[in-house]
């Protein structure tokens, strides 16, 4: 199924995956940090721009029709938002964007 819908994106054209990953350590400060995050994809993103946590401070966005530039500004966007009125320092994020194009199936 993963393979099929693979192919059917990169048929479509550009689309990039964001990664988004934080360190922290303190489970309490984690959970913060995840909980604020997922608020701030869930305003920030296109209805068709599916996210999912991948575990432990990670969630991996896909960004359909998007070319790498414009995944670029999405991550700026999305991480401006996140450090934007916080009530307490939260755990920084870092991200990385990658052209599905570049990503092969296993």
């Amino acid at each position: 199924f993963v393979c099929r819908q693979l192919r059917d994106l990169r048929r479509g054209g550009e689309a990039q995956v964001l990664s988004l990953r934080t360190q922290a350590e303190e489970p309490e400060a984690l959970t913060q940090a995840m909980d604020r995050m997922e608020e701030v994809l869930t305003r920030s993103l296109r209805g068709g721009d599916p996210f999912t946590r991948g575990g432990d401070g990670l969630f991996l966005l896909l960004l359909s029709s998007a070319s790498r530039e414009n995944g670029e500004m999405v991550a700026n966007r999305i991480l401006t938002r996140y450090n934007a009125n916080r009530p307490a320092p939260l755990p920084p994020f870092t991200c990385q964007v990658m052209d599905l194009n570049n990503l092969s199936p296993a």
